[in-house]
């Protein structure tokens, strides 16, 4: 366990912060004080206290962005006094670090920041345990606090170090299991896409972890039993269980005695079958890869939320963590980040879920998913809409992503179900009106081929739809706003909404109440 002190400091040569923040309960650093020595040289006192008498490892972070990332490790050989391995408790502890980069000599500045770290290296005392009633897993409390997400020490280019804060949340012990993933399907009328020999060839028990399943899959079961799948910052968070900056749930080293990787078994094994991290969470390294809730981002780590981060607002890929049997020990890394798009199975892809410590008793007893739900594609929260300038449209945020593109319900010949991929793009959340199309024509001197009665006996006022387009036209009055047409794939991907496999909008059905459409005698739009 650690604590970590700062406090700010006005220097005659370069300012730097140093500030309390707790991450566990020991040991306590206090009383920090940083003084400029000279050019070179920076003088940090500090007290600091671990009840139980352990030793600690003491090591000294910088930022320079005013506390928001600690990029920069002091090398210890660069330090000295009360620092490294092997630092009791006591007060007036003193560090002198003799700054040997050109990055931090001779440098004026109000953004840096020195973080002193006091590790004792004890694993965090297990919490509380619950059992949760719908589907019968056993949750452990993960208790709220921060950590250093990401790596320092492989060389990730994805998994920049940077802290986060996390709220308390309950997280699965283990893996959800085939007989668990079985009995949500029996009960919901789930339509599984997979299929169970396949499963039972890698998982053949129901005490195995559930394998050949898909992000949405994943989504659909945690929403019939209440929970949901764990954010990347909530997975890595747990998967340390309460080790500060180790490779692995257990510390810096692994092997075969510890998890289920690179072939040694070759297939997933038995739930729970290795030794428990430090939260009480088995298999977080190993056995199958974990889909999380976020959406995958290369860069995201760079301008994350410092609390309760939610992942990007859209992408083409899910995240996928822990590692699995198949591959090396390198990808069961803490820190290592892998995604796929969220259509994609295999033999070692599974997940857990996790609730909010404030759960209620009618969350534990389950969700409302129904046999007719697919699992959604979320929408991004906040869903951005902005207004196009030349035009005044109001566009909305489509989020990047991936849909099984076509029919499977009314045999539609031209249009096979087959899997597409997006990036994100915005688009006009109505229809060019009439007076829009005309202020194009009016703007730019198009010579529009129609007669304007005509399209007034349909569309009669500017607020109504532009009709009596051509293809020509609607490319030229994209071109005058500086758009374009959709694809068709990014049409019907917008007109899904987010929904999976319906045939409208909406849903499955649709009603004159919902729109506009085929009616006897129809004359006008609306």
């Amino acid at each position: 366990m650690r604590r970590v002190a700062y406090l700010s400091v006005l220097l005659p040569l370069l300012t730097m912060s140093l500030w309390a923040e707790e991450e566990n309960q020991e040991p306590v650093v206090t009383n920090p004080i940083a003084k400029q020595l000279d050019y070179e040289h920076v003088l940090i006192s500090y007290d600091v206290e671990d009840a139980d008498g352990d030793l600690m490892t003491v090591s000294i972070k910088v930022s320079d962005d005013g506390g928001k990332t600690f990029g920069f490790t002091a090398p210890l050989e660069q330090l000295s006094g009360d620092v490294g391995a092997g630092v009791s408790s006591g007060k007036g502890k003193e560090i002198v670090w003799t700054i040997g980069i050109d990055e931090f000599r001779h440098v004026y500045g109000e953004n840096y920041v020195i973080r002193v770290l006091a590790d004792d290296g004890v694993k965090a005392v297990l919490g509380e345990r619950i059992s949760w009633e719908k589907d019968g897993s056993e949750m452990a409390l993960i208790p709220a606090g921060s950590f250093e997400m990401g790596d320092r020490l492989d060389g990730m280019s994805d998994a920049p170090v940077h802290g986060v804060e996390l709220d308390a949340f309950y997280m699965d012990v283990h893996e959800v299991t085939v007989g668990q993933f079985r009995e949500f399907v029996n009960q919901s009328g789930y339509k599984y896409g997979g299929n169970w020999d396949s499963v039972a060839v890698y998982s053949p028990r129901d005490e195995y972890p559930m394998v050949y399943v898909n992000w949405n899959d994943a989504t659909a079961y945690a929403k019939w039993a209440g929970k949901r799948l764990p954010t990347e910052a909530e997975w890595e968070y747990a998967a340390r269980g309460g080790l500060v900056g180790k490779r692995y749930p257990g510390g810096d080293g692994i092997s075969h005695d510890d998890a289920n990787y690179g072939r040694k078994v070759g297939k997933p094994t038995i739930v729970g079958s290795y030794p428990a991290n430090g939260y009480g969470l088995y298999d977080m390294a190993g056995n199958v890869y974990e889909w999380c809730q976020d959406w995958y981002g290369f860069d995201y780590y760079q301008n994350s939320a410092a609390k309760n981060p939610p992942g990007p607002v859209g992408g083409s890929a899910r995240v996928l963590r822990g590692g699995d049997w198949d591959n090396n020990a390198y990808r069961s890394n803490n820190a290592y980040r892998s995604s796929s798009a969220p259509l994609n199975w295999d033999n070692g892809r599974g997940f857990r879920c996790v609730s909010g410590s404030n759960f209620t008793s009618d969350a534990s007893a389950g969700g409302d998913f129904t046999s007719d739900e697919g699992a959604p594609l979320p929408l991004a929260g906040n869903q951005e809409v902005i207004e196009w300038e030349k035009d005044n449209s109001e566009m909305a945020l489509i989020p990047a992503g991936s849909f099984e593109m076509g029919d499977h319900l009314d045999g539609m010949s031209n249009a096979p179900v087959h899997t597409v991929t997006l990036d994100g793009f915005y688009m006009d959340v109505h229809e060019v009106t009439v007076g829009q199309f005309r202020e194009f024509v009016n703007q730019s001197g198009y010579s529009y081929g129609v007669n304007w009665d005509s399209v007034a006996k349909c569309s009669p006022g500017d607020g109504y739809p532009m009709v009596h387009v051509s293809w020509n036209d609607a490319m030229a009055y994209a071109r005058w706003s500086g758009k374009r047409l959709p694809t068709e794939a990014e049409w019907e991907y917008a007109a899904r909404g987010g929904l999976v496999g319906k045939r409208y909008p909406r849903g499955d059905e649709i009603s004159h109440d919902n729109a506009n459409y085929y009616a006897p005698n129809r004359r006008q739009v609306v």
